[in-house]
Parts: C-alpha cells; sequence; structure tokens
C-alpha cells in the first residue's frame, strides 16, 4: 500500500484483513471440529496454516484499530474513519483479558519457535480462533469501523460466516 492510499486502497487492504482472519478461523474449525481450542493440535501439519492465517490477520486487525501508529492512522484517515481505539480496545474484553495481553498472545502463538505455541495453557485466550475473529469483528464495530459502507459489508459477511461455528 502507498504512504498515502486513496479510499479504495485501504478498503481493499483492511477488507482483505477481515477476510482472510475470518475464513482462516472457519477453515480451522471446519478441519478441527471440537479441538478447535488447541493452539497447535497434534497432526497440525495442514490446519496450523488456517490458524496462523487466522490470528496473523487479527493481530493486524488489532494493531491497526486498537494499537494505531502513524502508518495506521493514515489507513483509518483515508477509509474516512473516526477510529475510536479506547471502544476497539474494550470490546476485546469478552477475550477475558486486556486489549495489550490479547496483542501479546497472539504474537506469542505465530512465534514458530515457544512452548505456548504447542501447549496452550491456561493463560492463553488468543487460541480460540473463531471466538477470536468474532470478537474483533465486534471491536470494529464497537471502534466504528461500519462508518465506512465496504468494511461494514465485509464485517457482515463475515460475522454470517462465524456464526454456525460459535
Amino acid at each position: 500500500m502507498p504512504p498515502t492510499p486513496t479510499q479504495a486502497q485501504a478498503e481493499e487492504h483492511v477488507t482483505y484483513e477481515i477476510e482472510a482472519m475470518s475464513r482462516g478461523a472457519a477453515r480451522y474449525a471446519r478441519e478441527w471440529d471440537e479441538r478447535v481450542n488447541m493452539a497447535t493440535p497434534s497432526g497440525y501439519e495442514d490446519a496450523v496454516f488456517f490458524l496462523e492465517a487466522s490470528l496473523l490477520h487479527a493481530r493486524t486487525l488489532v494493531i491497526t484499530f486498537g494499537f494505531p501508529d502513524d502508518k495506521a492512522r493514515v489507513v483509518t484517515a483515508a477509509l474516512g474513519l473516526q477510529n475510536d481505539e479506547q471502544s476497539f480496545k474494550d470490546a476485546l474484553a469478552p477475550l477475558g483479558i486486556t486489549a495489550g495481553q490479547a496483542y501479546g498472545q497472539l504474537s506469542e502463538l505465530l512465534a514458530h519457535i515457544g512452548r505456548q505455541r504447542w501447549d496452550a495453557p491456561l493463560g492463553i485466550h488468543m487460541h480460540q480462533p473463531v471466538r477470536v475473529a468474532d470478537t474483533v469483528l465486534k471491536a470494529l464495530v464497537a471502534g466504528g469501523a461500519r462508518s465506512n459502507a465496504v468494511l461494514a459489508q465485509a464485517i457482515d459477511t463475515e460475522t454470517t460466516r462465524l456464526q454456525p461455528l460459535l
């Protein structure tokens, strides 16, 4: 994306993040059923791709809308949003941890080396990709993303995709 994206470029980028997060979570859930709450189940070789995709894109959205740097603020401005960072962060509360902890746990689970990648201990909440994706979609709404029609459509589409899996 260019340093100063057009609205269409920003919409395409953020819509991709929303879709990739949700589609990855849905595919992972379909492949693993009741084991979906495991960070990286044994026999992971095929499904881990979808877990990583979901968590990676969830983390990108959490950073962009909850902890934006100057580059992220350029994107939200191009979208025409008055991003409410605190409302976005507050909407992550159903995950049972703070927004900062959510970001940290997403980062830890995406690390390719580390115990938490393989054994989701009790303190880790971000290993439930469908729940995480659904909560991030709700946080986007709380933060004001629905004021952009393209994002509103993407949020609605992906919420519908996840509902049967919750």
